[in-house]
């Protein structure tokens, strides 16, 4: 199972990149403004294996294209800043795109960039899990920031593995699929009133 490996890893990332403050990053006119339903974001189906319309291994160039032209500039970079701890993945360091809580993750293969993983639910411009460009990502299933234990339970029947941590009063999930990647995360509580506060895939640049 990769989902504490990687839960781990990249809030590590993110909060090394925090406190060094060396994440480039670039104003995004109207980053807070909330989408209506329907709008642009809406596209960018949270996948176990992509991003809406957007695979990995597809162009990193072309994913940050798409996505920026879906949803606006993103928020930071981690590209040009060698400060900037990130993971070793199995081709090479990662790059991480941040468009507020959803981070993107890239890796050079064969001299080309690849779109490897995502993760949404921690900015790592605030520190915190609001999402606040108010993208309101969803699976293809309806599970999304603030979904409750059950709604997991009722979308993903038996092919969902819930782990609950009394002792730091969270617990984490992953859904077994027909991929390699899977779709995990993590619920700000234990027990049945658990909601979800970060998504992601796992492993997300292997």
């Amino acid at each position: 199972m990769h989902l504490f490996r990687s839960v781990t890893l990249l809030f590590s990332v993110l909060a090394i990149g925090l406190s060094a403050c060396s994440v480039t990053t670039t104003p995004v006119p109207d980053a807070t403004t909330t989408l209506a339903l329907g709008s642009p974001a809406s596209e960018l189906l949270l996948l176990d294996n992509g991003l809406g319309p957007f695979k990995f291994q597809d162009s990193g160039e072309a994913v940050i294209e798409g996505v920026t032209a879906t949803i606006g500039g993103w928020d930071a970079d981690s590209s040009d800043n060698d400060a900037l701890a990130l993971p070793m993945c199995e081709h090479g360091q990662a790059r991480l795109v941040s468009w507020g809580s959803l981070v993107l993750t890239f890796v050079a293969r064969d001299g080309s960039e690849e779109f490897t993983g995502w993760s949404y639910g921690f900015d790592p411009l605030t520190g915190d899990s609001e999402d606040n460009r108010h993208l309101d990502l969803a699976t293809p299933e309806g599970i999304m920031l603030g979904s409750l234990r059950d709604d997991l339970i009722e979308a993903y029947g038996s092919t969902v593995s819930i782990t609950d941590d009394t002792v730091v009063d969270t617990a984490v999930f992953i859904v077994a699929g027909d991929t390699p990647n899977q779709l995990a995360g993590k619920l700000d509580g234990a027990g049945p009133s658990g909601r979800v506060d970060f998504l992601e895939t796992t492993p997300n640049c292997d």
